[in-house]
């Protein structure tokens, strides 16, 4: 990804990272900081469990969460 751009986006006062891939013309989000604000959960560890937790759930049923193997660590940095 060449020239990317990263920014927060603000979604009911979770903060949720972003990068921008003005090659594809793409947003990438943190599925972490979204699964926080999704459950209202404030604390990172918390939402990263969780999303963890569900990935396994779907990548045991029936093959739905096939996209979200191989995305273990690539939620970037923790907010501040």
């Amino acid at each position: 990804m060449s020239h990317e751009q990263a920014a927060l986006a603000v979604f009911e006062n979770y903060k949720i990272r972003r990068s921008y891939d003005e090659v594809s013309e793409t947003w990438f989000f943190s599925v972490v900081d979204v699964v926080a604000a999704l459950i209202q959960q404030p604390d990172y560890q918390t939402a990263r469990k969780y999303w963890n937790k569900l990935k396994e759930l779907l990548a045991a049923d029936a093959g739905i969460g096939q996209a979200a193997q191989g995305s273990e660590g690539a939620e970037g940095p923790e907010p501040t």
